[in-house]
């Protein structure tokens, strides 16, 4: 008996480390994935669960368990159109879904146009923000392509280069190549410098 005791154990072992991770596991990697969607009218203007008015024009979005005034970084799997939003209520309350965007956000994602999508969620490092400070998000937008390979191509090559985060946007029928976000105006301005020393014209853009 003594010596199936070893045996036993390591059998646990492998057993509990071999099985697939919970959301709650996940989260405490700061990364999540499942299933995004959005929400927008008749909500607008209706009192979230953090007490403040939902905007549909706003960065925020609705998650069940992740603090009031998260940042989180959202990006779709099968895209790459990425955006950050804010929480600022509960939900999404549909089986298999792991977070509702506001229309502002379903717009850059694509979800407006799609309805779900596949996401990964990522906590930003700057963890707690004001509803005002998020209203005045900026990227730079570095590129502009009808075809997404060649938007993809591009965001990996501007990766390369410097350190913040790339993602992309679809927007007014364009694939949108954005650096950022920024939560200053002389914070992406400084940024926008250094891109532009390193041979990268950009545009300042102000997400609401």
């Amino acid at each position: 008996m003594k010596k199936l005791k070893p045996f036993i154990a390591g059998l646990l072992f492998i057993l509990l480390s071999c099985a697939p991770k919970s959301p709650r596991d996940a989260q405490t990697n700061n990364e999540l994935q499942g299933m995004a969607s959005w929400y927008g009218h008749p909500f607008h203007g209706r009192k979230t669960a953090s007490g403040e008015a939902y905007d549909m024009h706003a960065m925020t979005a609705a998650h069940k368990t992740l603090p009031f005034g998260s940042l989180v970084q959202v990006t779709r799997r099968d895209t790459g159109a990425s955006a950050v939003v804010r929480i600022n209520d509960r939900g999404p309350f549909k089986k298999g879904r792991v977070i509702d965007v506001s229309l502002a956000a379903a717009k850059i994602l694509g979800l407006d146009r799609d309805g779900l999508a596949p996401v990964l969620l990522k906590l930003s490092p700057h963890k707690q923000a004001s509803q005002t400070k998020l209203r005045k998000v900026f990227y730079l937008q570095v590129g502009s392509y009808h075809e997404p390979k060649h938007a993809k191509a591009y965001a990996e090559y501007v990766g390369h280069l410097q350190d913040k985060s790339v993602s992309l946007a679809f927007l007014n029928a364009q694939h949108k190549v954005w650096v950022g976000p920024y939560f200053a105006k002389h914070e992406a301005q400084s940024a926008q410098i250094k891109l532009r020393d390193q041979g990268l014209p950009s545009l300042i853009l102000r997400r609401s």
